[in-house]
């Protein structure tokens, strides 16, 4: 099966050195079916890592890049799913 940046419901780009502008995409994971404010702390995300033509690259990439990517993700879940705890507690 291969994997395409639609796959996932959130993207970012970021730089690597050596290979260019990358693309992040990623899933944000949750114990239940969608974002719960009692278990913000156990999301997780599922990520991969595509080259400007969309290949994918995730494995092909050094793990410093892996792990840059990694990071960039999960900040990027951390402000998304901030923004939306902070949405809710708003709304109630």
């Amino acid at each position: 099966m291969t994997v395409k940046p639609s796959d996932f419901k959130h993207q970012i780009c970021v730089y690597l050195e050596g290979i260019g502008e990358c693309l992040v995409c990623f899933d944000i994971l949750t114990p239940g079916e969608e974002l719960d404010p009692d278990h913000s702390d156990d999301y997780d995300i599922d990520f991969a890592v595509f080259d400007e033509q969309d290949k994918h690259i995730t494995y092909d990439i050094s793990k410093r890049h892996y792990n840059y990517c990694e990071n960039k993700a999960t900040d990027e879940m951390f402000d998304i799913t901030t923004a939306w705890r902070k949405e809710w507690e708003d709304s109630v």
